[in-house]
Order: C-alpha cells, then structure tokens, then sequence
C-alpha cells in the first residue's frame, strides 16, 4: 500500500475516532459529574456486580466475529447474513440464561435487589446484537465520521435520561437504563445510516470460516475479561458494595484516557495493519511510529493524574469519594505503560495471530488472579498494589518480547524509542510537585484550571523546541485541518 495513502488513511480516521471519542468520553464526564453526586458509592458498586456477569455474555454473543470482518480480504455477503444471525441466535440463548440464572447471581453477593436488575439489563443482548455487523463494515470501511455522528448522539441521549432518573429517586435503576438506552438509540441509528440490511440466509461453511479467525481472538477476550474483572467479582463477594463502588471508579477513571486512546488508535490501526499483515517491514515500521505516538500522549497523561489526583477526585466526584485518591495514585504507576501493553493487540490481530493471543491471555489471566486474591487480604489498597507490582514483575517484558519477536523488532528499540517522552514527562512533574506545594491554599478547581494546561503546555513546548519528529509531524498535520 502506498506509504501516502496509508498516513492519510491513519490521520484520517484517527481525525474522526479522535473526535468520536473525545466527545463521547467528554459528555461522559459531565453525566458522571452529575450522577455522581446525586448517586452514592453503593449505587455504583450494585452496576459493577451486574455488569461483571453481563460482561462476559456480551462477548459471548459477539464471539470475535466482527473483528473477523473486518479482517478478512475476501468478505462475502454470506459471511455478513451468516454472522448476523449466529449473533442473534446467541444473544437470545444469553438473555434467557440470565434470567433463568438473576437469583443465583443476587444469592452470591447477597444483594436481592439485583434480581430485578438483571432481569432488565440482559435485553441490551439481543438489543446490541441487531448492529454489529453494520457497526464492523463503517469501520473495515474507515466511514469514522458516520461513527462519530451515531456514538455522540447515543451518548448524550441516554446520559440525559440518566440525570434526569437520579434526580427523581430512580438510584441504580438510571444507570442501568443509561446503558440500556444507548444500545438502543445506537441500534436504531446505525439501521438508518448503513446500506446492508440482512438477507434470511445462513452457511456453516461461512462461518467455519470466520470462525478461524475469530475463535483464538474470542477466546483471549474471555480470559482478557476475566483477568481484568475478577478484581471486582471478588471484591463485590468479600468486602462491601461501597468498597466496589470505589474500586470501579478509581479503576475506571484510571483507564479512562488509555482506553478513550486505545479505541481512538485500534479502530483505525486495526484495518490499516491488517492490510499490511503479508509485508512483516511496512507492518513493524508503522506499528513502531504508532507506539511512538501512543507513548507521547499518554506517559504526561498517566503522570499528571498522579501529580493532580486529589484535586480531580475532589472536583469531578466530591468530598464522599475522597477515598478514591491513594488507589488511583497506585493505578498510575500501573497506567503509565499499560498504554503500550494494550497496543499487543495490534500485532497479534494484525497478523492473523489470534491462536498465540489466546495462549498468552492464559497465561496472562493466571498471573492477574492470584495478584488479586493475594491482595484482597489487605482491601481495595492491597488489591491494587499487587496488582502493579504482578504487572511490572511478571506480565509486561515477557508479553512484550513475545510480541515484538512476532515482527522482528526488541523490547530495548522499543523502549528506547519512546524514552524520551517518559524523561521530559518526568522533568515536568518533578517541577510542578515542588510548585504544587506553594499554590497548596488555592482553591482545587482553581488549581486544576491552572495547573493542568500549564503542564502540557510545557511538557509539548518541550517537543516543539526540540523538534522531535513525531510531534512536528502530529502538530503539521493538526495546524493543516485547523487552516481547513
């Protein structure tokens, strides 16, 4: 593929996703704010109980088939009718076992009230089954501006839905139909804006095919889930729906800019990569240039929300969430390279490579397990800490090495590469937590409103003067559309 089409490709539908994204996660945030304070930690903690079990079925009923449409070259509308109804089918056998098993679930964590929440949440199933292979085609297609136009309108509608249940006494049930409604509004939108309407039509033979494609890439999802959610399954059992509710939100706003990036990067590198996945040398040169990118961005990110994270919890969630603010500042030490750590993916879908996948989620999945159950012995805290130290310890370099060895390149290219960016991201923090000190009297959200640009303001003045190529290159390209 020519290198030029390729960059105006990236540029592009990260332009788009970009926008998608932030806008989404940006009404978010002002909906949270919201819920936030109406809501308590306990209502919270109850939608992380749900959505642990809720999770795993959502993934179920997608099986990785429409990662598998957008990977494969040779599409057929067999493929698409043949994918569409298999999702349908499932999520209908899903919802129904959820309903049959809501007491069970409600008796694990002693709370009877999630019965009839489960009894409502498993309809976005079938709901959010209805889309998704018009939801895979807008992406293989790069069409991000028609994502971003859907997912913005879906976000807003059911966030204000939600706000305007908690303020009439609605508790856990305005998050819950805050989900439920987005899927809905999503369905109904992406029905109207896309051309493929599916055919009453179904081969065994089509989906044996996508199927070797998606099975490796499903089964790592599983364990990818499992890992990342039995933290909060075992919280939820053991300690109290408060500490969850804590827990989830520190963990989530952890996440927050890794996976609003993550997304944003993924959705267009995915397709890009996968057209590249028979030349090993264009494949490792634009992954190494988009890792690049990713580290630029997100190491100030990760330790800014350490340097700020009193005064971000206290601002966005207020004084009864202050307990948040120690366990996010050992979730920062673990976002700071999870932010690579999340780009494995690329190379392993990419490739078609999703049977190796698989095998490191195994792996992956026992090391994360028993951090947490050793950790649960000291509360939240303990369970966070471990959690890091598992992951510098014993996750990282060996998922790293195994990767990069895929494609020809060292873990030590890698992390000279992006070195420079973790080094000034460091010098600015050490400069402002000194001068944190001095402004300590200032009100929060006047500190925040302060201090936060002036960190990035520096940390890419920085950049600039030293004309770090991937930044001139990003800052050209971004000063293009501004002249646009």
């Amino acid at each position: 593929m020519n290198e030029n089409k390729v960059r105006r490709d990236a540029f592009q539908g990260i332009s788009w996703t970009a926008l998608t994204k932030i806008l989404h996660q940006l009404f978010n945030f002002i909906f949270l704010v919201f819920l936030a304070r109406i809501l308590g930690p306990e209502e919270f903690g109850m939608l992380s109980m749900i959505i642990v079990f809720t999770g795993v079925a959502d993934l179920i009923k997608d099986f990785g088939l429409s990662s598998a449409i957008i990977h494969r070259i040779d599409l057929k509308d067999t493929h698409l009718n043949t994918a569409f109804w298999f999702n349908i089918f499932v999520s209908i056998v899903l919802t129904f076992s959820y309903i049959l098993f809501a007491p069970y679930i409600a008796s694990f964590y002693n709370e009877p009230k999630l019965k009839q929440y489960i009894y409502a949440f498993s309809s976005i199933f079938i709901i959010s089954s209805l889309n998704i292979v018009q939801n895979s085609l807008i992406i293989k297609n790069l069409n991000f501006k028609k994502l971003f136009l859907i997912d913005s309108s879906c976000v807003f509608l059911s966030g204000t839905i939600a706000v305007c249940l908690a303020y009439n006494a609605f508790g856990t049930w305005s998050l819950i139909i805050q989900i439920i409604s987005f899927y809905f509004f999503n369905v109904i939108l992406m029905w109207l804006s896309t051309n493929w309407k599916p055919k009453f039509q179904f081969s065994l033979n089509s989906l044996r095919e996508l199927f070797n494609y998606s099975s490796g890439l499903f089964g790592y999802q599983m364990l990818n889930y499992f890992s990342r959610h039995i933290d909060q399954l075992l919280i939820g059992k053991y300690l109290t729906s408060a500490n969850l509710g804590i827990y989830s939100r520190t963990y989530q706003l952890m996440l927050l800019p890794i996976n609003t990036f993550n997304v944003i990067v993924t959705r267009v590198m995915f397709p890009i990569l996968s057209r590249e996945q028979n030349n090993l040398q264009r494949f490792a040169a634009i992954y190494l240039k988009s890792v690049k990118i990713t580290s630029m961005i997100m190491f100030p990110i990760s330790i800014a929300i350490y340097l700020f994270s009193e005064d971000i919890v206290y601002t966005v969630f207020g004084i009864k969430w202050i307990k948040m603010v120690p366990l996010l500042r050992i979730f920062c030490f673990y976002s700071l390279f999870q932010s690579i750590n999340t780009t494995l993916t690329w190379i392993y879908n990419g490739l078609g490579k999703t049977k190796q996948l698989f095998y490191w989620g195994i792996y992956y999945t026992v090391i994360a397990t028993l951090s947490i159950v050793i950790g649960l012995n000291w509360g939240i805290l303990g369970v966070g800490l471990t959690y890091v130290l598992f992951a510098y310890t014993f996750l990282w370099i060996p998922g790293w090495s195994l990767a990069f060895r895929l494609i020809n390149i060292s873990v030590y290219k890698v992390l000279k590469s992006i070195s420079l960016y973790l080094f000034i991201a460091l010098i600015i923090f050490s400069s402002f937590y000194f001068f944190n000190w001095y402004i300590n009297d200032w009100d929060k959200f006047a500190r925040l409103g302060f201090l936060v640009p002036a960190y990035f303001f520096f940390y890419y003045l920085i950049l600039y003067f030293i004309k770090d190529s991937i930044f001139i290159d990003l800052f050209n390209y971004l000063m293009s559309i501004c002249k646009k």
